[in-house]
């Protein structure tokens, strides 16, 4: 082969590794283009306002969060009596108005995590006063034992493995909705889901 032959040879393979090299990019920048656009579709927002008073949703409510995927069914509310210690704290306790949430919990997480514990790590049930917010407290293990909701209590409970499902239910209170707004929070950004609770 001579030195010129040897040279367009060179410059032939050149251009080839060059052709493939930018198919290769295009590739790889349509995959990541359409993994972009999924996370998207997946995290859609979810910003509205959600009468209690109906508990039954109309139309389930879904959150992909970090550690699970929510897909709420119900709203309610329930009234927890105080605990004994609460009422030997205070003789004049009354009964704590909680919101209850009704959902079908999937583990998204790479270790065993249980629904409710799942829950506390992507969402928030917040309640709002002109002053700011007021804190609420997980209430799911106070849930009473004569309330529909109390069957589900030991499948929130109960531990799954990464991509197992269960039907769960979560308490959180107290709430005052006749004087604060409550709502539904994703905690990894509001916009993604906030719900205000609608109480009549």
């Amino acid at each position: 082969m001579s030195f010129k032959h040897f040279l367009v040879a060179g410059a032939a393979s050149t251009l080839l590794l060059t052709a493939c090299n930018t198919d290769d990019n295009k590739t790889s920048e349509k995959e990541n283009g359409t993994e972009e656009t999924a996370t998207t579709e997946s995290n859609e927002s979810v910003v509205k306002d959600v009468d209690v008073s109906e508990n039954d949703l109309n139309e389930a409510i879904e959150y992909d969060g970090e550690y699970g995927k929510y897909v709420i069914t119900r709203i309610d509310t329930i009234d927890i009596e105080p605990s004994d210690e609460e009422k030997k704290a205070d003789e004049n306790a009354t009964a704590k108005k909680a919101v209850v949430i009704e959902y079908e919990f999937t583990n998204k997480s790479s270790i065993p995590t249980a629904g409710n514990e799942a829950f506390a790590l992507d969402l928030a049930v917040r309640q709002f006063s002109e002053t700011g917010m007021i804190a609420t407290d997980n209430l799911t293990l106070d849930i009473p034992e004569d309330s529909e909701y109390h069957a589900l209590v030991n499948d929130s409970t109960k531990t799954l493995q990464t991509n197992e499902s269960t039907k769960a239910v979560v308490a959180y209170g107290p709430v005052n909705p006749d004087e604060n707004e409550v709502k539904v929070q994703s905690r990894e950004d509001e916009s993604l889901l906030d719900l205000v609770l609608k109480f009549k």
